[in-house]
């Protein structure tokens, strides 16, 4: 159960830089991370390092710049049943 002060959050391009060290301090604040990026090599190394670190995440991959892969990850999420930020998916549309 999310507590009202813990949030679903979904990060685009968190397998390094910026958006990494994002992911890192939101999960290690107790929130509920996803992390999205262009290549699933590099989103396991970034979900098996936080996951080092006693940090978990759940990742999809998706390029932002393709409509297709949008709609493609739009579908997985919906039938995975995963409540991460569906809506911003659905705003896309």
């Amino acid at each position: 159960m999310i507590s009202t002060n813990q949030k679903r959050i979904l990060i685009t391009g968190a397998s390094s830089g910026i958006g990494y060290a994002t992911a890192e301090q939101l999960t290690s604040k107790g929130h509920l991370v996803t992390i999205t990026a262009r290549n699933e090599e590099k989103a396991l190394i970034t979900k098996n390092a936080l996951a080092k670190k006693g940090l978990l995440v759940d990742y999809f991959i998706v390029d932002l710049s393709i409509w297709s892969s949008i709609q493609a990850v739009t579908e997985k999420i919906k039938e995975s049943k995963t409540l991460v930020l569906l809506e911003f998916f659905l705003l896309l549309f």
